[in-house]
């Protein structure tokens, strides 16, 4: 590549001596997965990127904020956030030149950074060999850049699956490992027209998989990392002058990680509770060969414990296709973070050997303390009919059993139901309790039969309001009865009481709490209402 490289560039100049070449925009996002807004910011993102892949790199860092941060935050990842001063997120910095929010960001300004002129070449080989990664970067300037300009050079995973906080976000796409050479880059100076520059780097992933609880406790290089599987890892290379800011070029690397069969998903729950139902502990793997699999020997590890091995024959695999394996259920008992392990023995000219590198995934699996559900839920009447949907936080698949009790008379046990009041108009307590193995909780409403939308008297006069908001909560007691508030994280635990007057109104600040969904239980001596709040 390096030479075919070389000489096009030399047949250029006999006809050009400032030729043009097609530039591809480098675009770094900062994120985090406690940052609300950033969840639509990526999908804004990914939605442009996939209608053209070519005209576009890709490099993310994971921030420190909002709240604790995101588990892959890294001290590189803020210096390149300090070179380019940022402040909120999400940002989008485009060839160092446009930066702005990743909800503003639009396929024209994609093109318009595509369309620009490029004078430089880069090639990028990389190979991952275990946990090494072995990198050469060929640059050829095509005119005179003056200035300081720097190499950099950016280790990424393609797709992280096991960073699951606050916003939602359960997959996370290129997401930068690990600055090769420091994320200062490598001094180039001043670069002549006609230059011809190599480097080679190397660089090796130290110690163990750990997943950070949050910013505060970030990976140490030195010792641990953050890849969950080798076989997903790029490189991504560029020239920038760090004066104006300005990126000359950017390429990604044209070797990815060669493995026969590797593991795509882990199929598993990541975040569960104690004493739940058994859970499935399954896998898909696919043929990255370009000939036919028809065996393989997949190993599963819980948190190094006994090694399990399955071997498969068979298979029957050609390149691209893929296969669930599953190898039984896990059954979560005690509260804490657990590491499934899965890896398949590599084929080398047909002795297997049982290197857990290029060809393992690595799922960390939370299992909470228990959480008694709090009980929720909505109607809709039509006519004579109530149609029923509970609502109940943790998410309904957390309660074990479900009792509507309807006031006349008839009960349900269904989360969701549709009821056929016969008793006609009127007014009606409906009930619902919901229960698990650590605690029920009931919800009791009255529901107006004969008359469309009516709300309960507690459900009209009680107001609170923005949501979302940024912490700081208007709640309004239109009532003539005293109201408690309680603030419940989905732990259930309560984080923030109040309490008003009669037809009073008061601030609830809840501004020091992590950004996330809370659960706002109203009580009153006439009733309770239970509504959910978020906090961005």
């Amino acid at each position: 590549m390096k030479k075919l490289l070389l000489i096009f560039s030399l047949f250029i100049f006999q006809f050009n001596t400032e030729a043009q070449v097609q530039r591809i925009p480098l675009h770094e996002g900062f994120t985090s997965s406690t940052c609300g807004p950033c969840q639509p910011g990526n999908a804004n993102l990914e939605a442009i990127y996939s209608t053209a892949p070519h005209k576009q790199n890709v490099l993310r860092y994971q921030m420190s904020w909002p709240g604790t941060g995101d588990p892959y935050y890294t001290g590189e990842g803020n210096v390149r956030r300090n070179f380019y001063g940022v402040n909120s997120i999400p940002r989008l910095e485009v060839d160092g030149g446009w930066n702005g929010n990743s909800n503003s960001y639009t396929a024209t300004l994609r093109d318009v950074a595509y369309n620009v002129p490029a004078f430089m070449t880069i090639g990028v080989d990389h190979q991952v060999v275990c946990k090494t990664v072995n990198i050469d970067v060929e640059v050829i300037a095509l005119q005179n850049f003056s200035g300081n300009n720097n190499l950099f050079v950016a280790i990424y995973e393609t797709e992280t699956y096991n960073n699951l906080k606050s916003n939602g976000e359960t997959i996370f796409v290129n997401v930068m490992k690990k600055m090769v050479g420091g994320a200062n880059g490598t001094s180039l100076g001043a670069i002549s027209n006609g230059d011809t520059i190599n480097y080679s780097f190397s660089y090796t992933f130290n110690g163990d998989y750990r997943l950070p609880p949050n910013a505060n406790d970030p990976i140490n290089n030195g010792t641990e990392h953050s890849v969950e599987e080798f076989f997903d890892l790029g490189v991504v290379a560029w020239v920038q002058n760090t004066s104006s800011r300005q990126i000359h070029q950017s390429a990604y690397g044209v070797s990815p990680t060669k493995v026969d069969v590797g593991m795509t998903q882990v199929l598993t729950p990541k975040d569960i509770h104690e004493n739940s139902a058994p859970k499935d502990v399954a896998v898909v793997f696919q043929n990255y060969e370009d000939t036919l699999v028809t065996s393989a020997t997949i190993k599963y590890q819980m948190d190094n414990g006994p090694v399990q091995t399955r071997s498969y024959s068979g298979l029957n695999l050609s390149h691209g296709d893929s296969i669930h394996v599953r190898y039984g259920t896990w059954t979560p008992q005690s509260p804490g973070t657990y590491t499934m392990k899965f890896w398949i023995d590599n084929f080398n000219n047909g002795a297997i050997d049982e290197i857990s590198c290029n060809d393992t995934i690595i799922q960390v699996v939370t299992v909470h303390q228990g959480v008694a559900p709090i009980a929720d839920w909505d109607v809709i009447v039509a006519s004579q009919v109530g149609i029923f949907t509970d609502k109940s936080i943790p998410d309904p698949f957390e309660a074990s059993s479900y009792l509507w009790d309807f006031g006349d008379g008839t009960i349900s046990t269904s989360p969701n139901t549709n009821h056929f009041f016969t008793g006609g108009d009127g007014i009606y307590s409906v009930c619902l309790v919901v229960s698990n193995s650590t605690g029920s909780d009931t919800l009791c409403k009255d529901v107006q039969i004969g008359m469309v939308g009516i709300e309960s008297s507690l459900e009209a006069q009680i107001k609170f309001y923005p949501n979302p908001t940024n912490g700081i909560i208007t709640l309004e007691n239109r009532s003539s009865e005293p109201v408690e508030v309680m603030v419940y994280n989905l732990r259930g635990e309560v984080i923030a009481e109040f309490s008003t007057e009669r037809e009073d109104q008061i601030k609830m600040d809840l501004s020091s709490s992590d950004p996330g969904l809370y659960i706002v239980k109203v009580k009153s001596p006439g009733g309770e209402i239970v509504r959910k709040l978020s906090i961005e």
